[in-house]
């Protein structure tokens, strides 16, 4: 794997410290704005070995649930911008947020930079489907009235140019939301290198709220809100989670109980966490 040193994507610093070691890569804080980040990174998206079939079978067993997760999220978006119009969805994965939109008025468009699911959106979803790097895919200006970002940003080799663009193609008025790991929330703090989000070979950057508000406001964005988001969840992916991760004993013990003895398991609930923000900005009128 190719492997380049880099500075901070935020403020342009050479200037960073080493928080943890994992799977051989350096996860290393800015010292002058805070921005966590993998130094030295992968110099390009491996697709093959990444984002192939494989990674995206837990969204595949879980998109009955996931879609309940989607309606939520879409449900937040749409408070701050009345009215439907076209829809970005940058990472778009198998599909399921723009299947709701689009069943919601929206006009909707998705990009991605894995091609495993370019087929589901020809045949079954009807949806334009964009394959490649968003950094490197050209859209009009002000094209798009709402630009979603979920869970993709932390993946990104160049974090800074994609809010450039996102401001470049939305409309005067129009909405960006992005859902990203929150690592200066408590539960990244006691977990340390334990935590669920540290994968440096996918997630590249971790934002704070601090770091969040600091990128979207220098390139020209109105922050709205910040907040805590969560998802829908059964005891049986609870579980599953936490057993890959964490391996909690006691805890385990009583999911376990309750999922089987109890047959729980399939019971959905909406479960936070608090360790991920979603964001949502708005371009300015003028």
């Amino acid at each position: 794997m190719d492997l380049e040193y880099i500075t901070c994507n935020l403020c342009g610093a050479d200037d960073s410290r080493t928080l943890y070691t994992i799977q051989g890569m350096e996860i290393q804080r800015c010292r002058c704005c805070g921005l966590v980040y993998v130094n030295p990174k992968p110099f390009k998206v491996n697709t093959e070995t990444i984002y192939n079939t494989e990674y995206f079978n837990h969204h595949v067993l879980n998109a009955a649930v996931n879609r309940h997760t989607y309606a939520k999220r879409l449900g937040f978006i749409e408070k701050f911008l009345p009215g439907k119009g076209r829809l970005l969805d940058v990472g778009c994965g198998s599909g399921e947020f723009l299947e709701i939109a689009k069943s919601r008025g929206w006009e909707t468009t998705g990009i991605d930079i894995s091609p495993v699911h370019r087929d589901k959106f020809r045949t079954h979803l009807g949806i334009p489907l964009v394959v490649g790097d968003f950094n490197d895919v050209d859209f009009p200006a002000e094209s798009f009235d709402a630009v979603t970002l979920g869970d993709s940003i932390e993946h990104m080799h160049n974090p800074r140019d994609a809010v450039k663009k996102i401001f470049s193609i939305l409309r005067p008025g129009g909405i960006g939301y992005i859902r990203t790991p929150d690592i200066s929330h408590i539960i990244p703090r006691l977990a340390g290198k334990r935590w669920i989000q540290l994968k440096p070979l996918e997630h590249l950057y971790y934002f704070s709220r601090s770091t969040m508000r600091l990128l979207l406001e220098n390139e020209g964005f109105n922050v709205i809100t910040i907040r805590s988001s969560g998802i829908y969840c059964t005891l049986d992916v609870l579980h599953n989670r936490l057993q890959y991760y964490y391996n909690p004993r006691l805890m385990l013990k009583l999911l376990g109980f309750l999922s089987d003895t109890l047959r729980l398991g399939r019971i959905r609930f909406y479960f936070d966490p608090l360790e991920e923000m979603q964001v949502v900005f708005r371009k300015p009128l003028c």
